[in-house]
This record gives C-alpha cells, structure tokens and sequence, in this order.
C-alpha cells in the first residue's frame, strides 16, 4: 500500500491519508490527557513519510499546543 502510495496510486493515498487521519485523532486524545511535545513513532509504517505527515497534520488541526511527530531513530 505504501509503495504504491509512493508511486501516486490515488487510492493507496486516500488509504495512508485515512490512516494518518485516524492516528492523528488516536494521538490527539493522548495529549489531551498528557502534555507531551513530541509523539515518536515507530516500525515499518509509523516510521513512513507519507503516514507521519498525515498524523502532524491532523494533530496540528487538532491540538492547540504544538506536537511534533517524529519516526523513532530504531525504526
């Protein structure tokens, strides 16, 4: 999915945009309980670009305090 994603594929984009969309939301409830400045994900797909733009985007919508979503150094 990712790959095609990668090759503009429309429908693996909306897919990775919903993902991102849905663990952004996931996300926004943690900093809504704790007051974190960074979010790291990791693994093979939390660690994808295209994925790791959606969630900042959504939780810059979201959350008034700035939280960066990075990829975890070990992957």
């Amino acid at each position: 999915l990712l790959r095609a994603a990668e090759q503009g594929d429309h429908e693996a984009l909306k897919a990775v945009a919903q993902a991102g969309r849905a663990l952004g939301e996931a996300a926004t409830a943690v900093t809504s309980v704790v007051d974190c400045e960074m979010i790291v994900l990791g693994g093979p797909v939390g660690t994808h670009p295209l994925l790791l733009r959606e969630v900042q985007r959504t939780l810059d919508q979201l959350v008034a305090a700035p939280t960066a979503v990075v990829a975890s150094a070990l992957g």
